[in-house]
């Protein structure tokens, strides 16, 4: 190649990489990042029905309405320590630990249809509930 084709060759090749300087022109090959991408993982929901909160010596709302396979949930916000126990003689049979203000919720899962009452066994005079499960 003679010098004068170098060098209308390089003046082409200037001329390329001017219009799309803004872009960034390179006779290198692109980069490519390699830099692990991250996901998010978001728990699946739980098949949540009800919440009831505990203060002082009651269960708000005391009787509560879930689908079949809905879970109820028992928070302690009062200053005195609870329990979440079924009534003796029902097809599901469930009693909480001792729950304080603080402490992890008690859940319970009712799978089949029906009326289930509840009371606190260290409060079973003050302290009732009813949880119906609808289809």
């Amino acid at each position: 190649m003679t010098r004068s084709r170098r060098t209308k060759a390089g003046l082409a090749a200037v001329g390329l990489c001017l219009p799309v300087s803004l872009l960034g022109c390179s006779s290198s090959t692109p980069e490519v990042s390699t830099a692990p991408t991250t996901a998010t993982t978001v728990a699946a929901p739980v098949n949540q029905g009800a919440e009831v909160t505990i203060r002082e010596f009651e269960f708000t709302p005391g009787d509560v309405t879930v689908k079949a396979n809905q879970t109820v949930t028992w928070k302690n916000e009062g200053s005195a320590k609870h329990t979440v126990t079924a009534d003796k003689g029902q097809d599901v049979s469930f009693k909480s630990p001792t729950l304080a203000n603080g402490d992890q919720p008690f859940v319970q899962t009712f799978a089949n249809v029906g009326e289930y009452k509840y009371f606190c066994s260290v409060h079973p005079d003050k302290m009732k509930g009813t949880i119906k499960v609808t289809a």
